[in-house]
């Protein structure tokens, strides 16, 4: 064989290992163990303390994984916690633990869920009385998609705002450094790095995307890695 296609193959060869490898890795690793903020705001902190400086701010849906902790306790608007160290939207600090918990909070409000299920029931409505129209005309007729499909329910609408963009560029991140390459298309590989990630906005988001019906407004398919390295 020539020299040079044998070195070729060679490299291909120990391209692919690297790539499952890598894969495999990930597959193999239990996902991230993340807290979410439950307050409207959270500050993130300099140090475990309330006088110390501000770094950054959290809002309501966002999640964290616990790098460190205090066994010291502080008590605040009636909740006595102790302070945990996170490194999310590019700063590290501390928050406060009593603002955070491990089941992530709703972000549709009572009010608004009645909104939102009630246009969705006459959206289905509107659809099922057409459809039997249709299917009077040509007993044949049939619709492959189930009315109310790719209409935003209050389910989708809670992991859409709680999958927030720093989330989808973190995990985008977290493929690249794997080896994941974005060609425009996304491949059902791509599920181990958002199961990975831990966040369960954006893992039910996706799930949602690969169903018989999506309702989800985030386009998987379309992410790109715009990360710096």
């Amino acid at each position: 064989m020539n020299p040079q296609i044998k070195s070729i193959l060679f490299i291909t060869i120990l391209f692919l290992q690297n790539t499952i490898l890598n894969s495999s890795d990930i597959k193999n690793k239990p996902p991230i163990s993340r807290w979410y903020v439950t307050a409207n705001s959270l500050k993130v902190r300099t140090e475990p303390n309330l006088k110390s400086k501000t770094v950054g701010l959290l809002e309501k849906g966002d999640s964290v994984e616990i790098l460190e902790e205090t066994t010291e306790t502080i008590t605040v608007e009636s909740i006595t916690s102790n302070w945990g160290k996170v490194s999310v939207k590019g700063f590290t600090g501390w928050v406060f633990k009593g603002f955070l918990s491990k089941t992530p909070p709703d972000l549709v409000s009572k009010k608004e869920a009645i909104e939102i299920t009630k246009e969705y029931d006459q959206i289905v409505k509107k659809c099922e009385i057409e459809e039997e129209k249709l299917r009077k005309k040509d007993p044949e007729y049939q619709n492959c998609d189930p009315c109310g499909c790719g209409y935003p329910t209050t389910e989708s609408i809670q992991n859409d705002r709680g999958c927030k963009q720093y989330k989808l560029d973190e995990i985008a991140k977290i493929a690249k450094k794997d080896g994941y390459k974005f060609n425009g298309g996304m491949s059902s590989s791509f599920s181990s790095y958002v199961e990975f990630y831990g966040d369960s906005y954006c893992l039910a988001a996706y799930n949602n995307s690969w169903s018989q019906c999506p309702n989800s407004e985030i386009n998987f398919s379309q992410m790109k890695n715009n990360s710096k390295k």
